[in-house]
């Protein structure tokens, strides 16, 4: 198995990659991630690497050890949207990763005017693949990344 640096070090130039920092259901664990891997991310200073979680406490621990390193907020929900974007700009993040049951173009409209990218997880089906890509949507994660526009 890989360790998270030989892993960065193979796609280093060739492709970007999304850190997703996990957390068992422990608040103080998802702070210890957040502060690890963004002060690793921070030290390899690679433009084409981010971070995603779940966990705002990553994020806050990511965003204190490294703040150059961007920043994503995952969410399996509908959070209610101006708090969204309240602790969006407070964070300083860069993207947020709706999972698609939750994406709308109005979200996607919002958060582009709020300046933040988003990227719609995880989305299989060619039709939605279309339908989001025509949202305007800044990425789609898939399990089939063939079907995926390129542009």
């Amino acid at each position: 198995m890989l360790t998270l640096e030989e892993m960065l070090d193979f796609c280093r130039g060739r492709l970007g990659v999304n850190v997703e920092l996990k957390a068992e259901m422990n608040e103080a664990a998802a702070r210890e991630t957040g502060a690890r891997v963004g002060a690793l991310l921070a030290r390899r200073a690679d433009p084409d690497v981010y971070v995603s979680s779940f966990w705002w406490a990553a994020l806050e621990s990511a965003r204190s050890a490294a703040p150059s390193v961007r920043r994503a907020f995952l969410f399996s929900d509908a959070p209610e949207r101006s708090a969204l974007f309240s602790s969006a700009r407070a964070l300083g993040l860069w993207a947020l990763h709706p999972n698609r049951a939750y994406l709308t173009e109005e979200l996607v409209r919002d958060a582009h005017r709020e300046g933040l990218r988003v990227n719609v997880w995880t989305v299989d089906d060619e039709a939605q693949i279309r339908l989001f890509a025509g949202w305007g949507v800044d990425g789609i994660m898939s399990d089939y990344p063939e079907r995926i526009p390129k542009t």
